[in-house]
């Protein structure tokens, strides 16, 4: 488990680094951006990594929490990595976006709330298939 942890981890921080850096190369090509700004590229690498790598998988793969408690769980954790991230890449654009935390924060549980239903019904289907081959027993 902590080997797969560890991969998923590695694997999602690299993929949101790479595609952070996509973007503010589209985004900012006439601008030059300060060296210094490139930590702030790995911490929200980290984060993504810590949040989609690490915290959901144990959730919904391992952890045995109740339905809702998973769902807000992983809906805080989001919150928390939706304002670090904003943060790390731009503390003017957390100011513009911080009075309309309450709806972020509707949608996010929303979302999530619909993301497990959709989930659940995908595991189900997949038990319901491994049941339906088994062998009976004699």
């Amino acid at each position: 488990m902590i080997k797969e942890l560890k991969h998923q981890f590695m694997q999602t921080a690299f993929v949101s680094i790479v595609w952070l850096t996509l973007i503010l190369s589209i985004t900012q090509w006439s601008s030059s951006i300060p060296f210094h700004y490139v930590w702030h590229i790995i911490g929200i690498g980290t984060l993504a990594g810590i949040v989609f790598g690490v915290m959901y998988p144990l959730l919904w793969n391992y952890f045995t929490f109740p339905a809702p408690t998973n769902i807000l769980i992983s809906t805080v954790v989001n919150l928390g990595f939706q304002v670090g991230a904003v943060a790390l890449y731009s503390t003017t654009l957390l100011e513009r976006i911080m009075p309309y935390f309450i709806g972020i924060a509707f949608l996010t549980l929303v979302g999530h709330i619909i993301a497990f239903l959709f989930y659940k019904k995908q595991q189900n289907q997949k038990l319901a298939q491994a049941l339906n081959h088994l062998k009976p027993q004699p």
